[in-house]
C-alpha cells in the first residue's frame, strides 16, 4: 500500500535531482506540498540509481533517512491543505497534538508519546478511516472537521477560487500588543535573541547573573549548554548569581535545529512557566547547515522566533564574532547576515577600552524597536561554598554612556588583522598601484602577521571592493605578475 501510493507521481516540478557524482542533492523545504514531493522524488531517484549502478555506496551526501528528517520538520508547520492525516498519508512524520484525541482513537493511537511516523500497519488503519486523495488535492468531505487546518480549528473562508490554499482575515479581527520587556531595553519576553561576543567576554557569567534574576522572579529556566562544564562552569556561576537552583534545568542530550523544536516546545510545556531557554553555541545546533548560508540558517533558526512567542518564554541563542572587527559590532558577527536579520534583536557585549574588567551590553541590531543604550557590568571573582577557587559574578553598574559598535570597531582596528587591512589601504592610497607579492611581505613584516594571512586579509579587501587586482601582461598577452592596486569605494 505505501509503495502504491508512491508510485503516484506528483504534479509540479521535482526539487531534488542527482548530480554528475552520484550525490542527492536536496533543497530546504519549507512548503509541506513541495515536501510531498520532495520526498516521492527522491525515493524515486535513489530507487532509480540503485537499479542502475547496482549499488548504494554512491549516495553517500544525504540518506533517505535525512531526507524524512528534513521533511518531517516541514510537517511540523502544516499549511492550511495540506492536513495533519495527509501528511502522515504523505509519510511524513506528525506530532500527536496535530490529531485530536477523537481522530488518534479512530486509529487506535494513545493520545500521549512521539511524534507519529508512517508504517504500513499505521498506513492501513490510517487509510481504512480516511481514504487517501492524490498529492496536492484538499480536503473536502473526506477530511474531518476538527483537522480541517491541521490544527484542530476551521481553516479560514478562501479568498479565491477552486483548491486555492491562501486565506485571508481582515486585521479587526486581531488583537494588537505591546512589546513586553524582561529587562528593559535589552531582553523582550516572548522573543528569539541572538547574544554576541568573542570569547572571554563573559557572556556565560552575563548570562547566568540573568537566569539568576529570572529565577528570583519566580519562573524557571532551562540551559542547553554544549561547551561549558555543568559541573565546573554552569550551576557554580547560577550559585555565586543567587539563583534559585530548584527551577534552573539542563539539557544534556544534543539539540539539532530545527527539528527538535517540538521536543523543546514539548520540554518547556513539561516543566512549566519557563522564562528563559538559552542554547550555548546556538551554531553548534544547526546540524549539517551551512552556517553561512542565507536559506539554510534562517530555515534553521527561524522556528525559534514562533517558538519564543507560543510559550511566551525568552530565548537566548549565544554565538561568536569573527577576528575582524574593524567594521563594527554587526559586521563582525560570523557567518550569514541571516544570524542578524532573523532574531528579534541581536545583543552584543564589549570589553570596556579603560578598565578591562568593565563589559558593556548593548542591542546592535532589532526589528521591533530602538537599540537603546549600553549597559555596564564588572567581573568579579566571588568565593562559592564548596569550591576551591572563586568563581566570576557579573556585578551591574547601570547605564552606560559608551558605544559598543564603536568599541568592538576600536578593538578589531588594533587587532593584527585590522592593523594589516587599515595598512594595505594606506599604502595603496599613498602610493598607488603595488605588486600583490611584495605588498603582502611588506604588510607581514609591518604588523607581525604571516604573509598567508595578509594574503586572507587582500582577499577580504577585495571582495568588499576595496581593492581590485590588476594583471601585468607582456606582449604576448601572458601574465607576468599581479599587481594590485585601490578602488573609489570608500572604506
Amino acid at each position: 500500500m505505501h509503495l502504491a501510493r508512491e508510485r503516484v507521481p506528483p504534479r509540479g516540478p521535482l526539487p531534488p535531482h542527482f548530480g554528475g557524482n552520484g550525490q542527492l542533492k536536496l533543497p530546504i523545504c519549507r512548503d509541506p506540498v513541495n515536501a510531498r514531493r520532495a520526498l516521492w522524488d527522491a525515493r524515486h531517484r535513489r530507487t532509480t540509481y540503485r537499479r542502475k549502478h547496482g549499488t548504494a555506496k554512491r549516495i553517500r551526501a544525504v540518506t533517505l533517512a535525512a531526507v524524512e528528517g528534513r521533511i518531517s520538520a516541514a510537517a511540523g508547520r502544516l499549511a492550511p491543505d495540506l492536513t495533519a492525516y495527509e501528511a502522515l498519508i504523505a509519510g511524513l512524520s506528525v506530532p500527536r497534538r496535530k490529531l485530536s484525541p477523537d481522530v488518534l482513537a479512530m486509529i487506535d493511537e494513545p493520545v500521549d508519546g512521539p511524534a507519529l511516523a508512517l508504517s504500513d500497519e499505521l498506513a492501513l488503519r490510517v487509510e481504512v478511516a480516511y481514504p487517501t486523495r492524490r498529492p496536492g488535492e484538499l480536503a473536502e468531505s473526506s477530511a474531518p472537521p476538527e483537522l480541517s487546518n491541521g490544527n484542530g480549528n476551521r481553516p479560514e473562508a478562501s479568498q479565491g477560487k477552486g483548491t486555492n490554499r491562501l486565506t485571508a482575515r481582515p486585521l479587526d479581527e486581531f488583537e494588537m500588543r505591546s512589546i513586553e520587556f524582561l529587562e528593559r531595553p535589552l531582553w523582550q519576553v516572548a522573543a528569539f535573541q541572538l547574544l554576541v561576543g568573542v570569547k572571554g567576554a563573559g557572556k556565560g557569567t552575563y548570562l547566568a547573573g540573568l537566569a539568576a534574576r529570572v529565577t528570583r522572579a519566580g519562573q524557571n529556566v532551562v540551559f542547553v549548554a554544549t561547551e561549558d562544564s555543568t559541573e565546573i562552569d554552569l550551576k557554580p556561576r547560577l550559585v555565586a548569581a543567587g539563583a534559585v537552583i530548584e527551577r534552573c534545568y539542563v539539557v544534556r542530550q544534543h539539540v539539532c535545529l530545527p527539528n527538535d523544536v517540538d521536543d523543546l516546545r514539548a520540554l518547556a510545556e513539561g516543566i512549566g512557566n519557563v522564562g528563559l531557554l538559552s542554547i550555548d553555541p546556538v551554531a553548534n545546533h544547526i546540524g549539517d547547515s551551512n552556517s553561512n548560508s542565507e536559506a539554510e540558517v534562517r530555515h534553521a533558526i527561524a522556528p525559534l522566533n514562533e517558538l519564543a512567542n507560543e510559550i511566551s518564554c525568552l530565548i537566548i541563542g549565544v554565538r561568536h564574532p569573527g577576528k575582524d572587527r574593524s567594521r563594527g559590532a554587526v559586521a563582525s558577527i560570523l557567518g550569514s547576515t541571516a544570524w542578524t536579520d532573523t532574531p528579534r534583536a541581536v545583543v552584543m557585549i564589549a570589553v570596556d577600552d579603560e578598565d578591562p574588567r568593565v563589559r558593556h551590553v548593548q542591542v546592535v541590531a532589532g526589528n521591533r524597536s530602538l537599540n537603546g543604550a549600553a549597559q555596564a557590568f564588572r567581573i568579579d571573582a566571588v568565593p562559592v561554598e564548596g569550591l576551591k577557587e572563586p568563581i566570576t559574578l557579573a556585578v551591574e553598574l547601570g547605564e552606560s554612556e559608551k558605544s559598543v559598535d564603536e568599541l568592538i570597531a576600536a578593538a578589531g582596528n588594533e587587532s593584527k588583522s585590522g592593523q594589516a587591512r587599515e595598512l594595505i589601504l594606506d599604502i595603496l592610497e599613498k602610493e598607488d598601484v603595488q605588486e600583490s607579492d611584495a605588498l603582502d611581505a611588506r604588510v607581514a613584516q609591518a604588523v607581525g602577521l604571516a604573509a598567508r594571512t595578509v594574503l586572507n586579509v587582500r582577499t577580504e579587501l577585495r571582495e568588499a571592493g576595496l581593492i581590485k587586482a590588476v594583471p601585468d601582461k607582456d606582449e604576448f598577452g601572458t601574465v607576468k605578475r599581479w599587481l594590485v592596486a585601490r578602488t573609489a569605494a570608500p572604506r
